[in-house]
């Protein structure tokens, strides 16, 4: 019996993957979280096969859950399922410890290939982010502006790139407005730039959005 957890903060997501499964794969056994704070009450308790991780969620991220799953030893293989294409977030992924990345748009079978493809032990990588990998290793160290930013600065910075305001994002992540301000001070600092126009316009230039 495999099993699986599924964590998004939309219910109806989490129904159609858990169909995919039952449909899908043989002997499956689907727990859904509807956030990160629950999934991590869950992974805490009880083991899993794989999880399938949203990244953007209110509160507790999924790059915020992956780290914290490092930092409790807590070794379940992840494949992050986002809405967001490769290049927004798939390298800071791999980085925090996920096993595969893929878009939400996928078919249900590259779905269930990567899923087999984790489970088998191995990563679930496809061509773009492969080559992004590999230009990280053939350049000369530099790093450009956007890598600078901590994992929440960047979702904060595509955020903002995107036209949402301060209140907005604070909902969406579930934090004070205050501290949606000062990341982005810090990000207008790490990127050395003066305004969020600035940002969106290297954003456009580097295929970010």
């Amino acid at each position: 019996m495999t099993k699986i957890l599924i964590v998004d903060d939309h219910p109806l997501i989490r129904a159609g993957l858990a169909q995919t499964f039952v449909e899908y794969m043989k002997k499956t056994e689907v727990t859904e979280a509807g956030s990160g704070e629950e999934a991590l009450k869950i992974l805490s308790v009880g083991q899993y096969d794989i999880a399938i991780l949203d990244i953007s969620m209110p509160g507790m991220t999924g790059l915020d859950l992956l780290k914290e799953l490092k930092k409790r030893s807590i070794a379940v293989p992840v494949l992050v399922l986002s809405i967001h294409p490769e290049n927004e977030y798939a390298i800071r992924a791999f980085k925090s410890g996920a096993r595969g990345y893929l878009t939400k748009n996928a078919p249900p079978a590259e779905l269930i290939n990567a899923v087999k493809t984790i489970l088998d032990g191995n990563r679930y990588i496809t061509p773009g982010v492969t080559e992004r990998l590999l230009n990280e290793v053939v350049e000369d160290g530099s790093r450009r502006p956007h890598e600078l930013l901590s994992n929440r600065e960047h979702h904060v910075m595509l955020a903002l790139c995107a036209g949402k305001t301060i209140s907005d994002i604070a909902r969406e992540m579930g934090l004070h407005v205050k501290t949606i301000s000062t990341f982005k001070l810090r990000i207008l600092r790490k990127m050395r730039m003066r305004t969020v126009a600035d940002i969106t316009r290297y954003a456009v230039e580097n295929s970010l959005i």
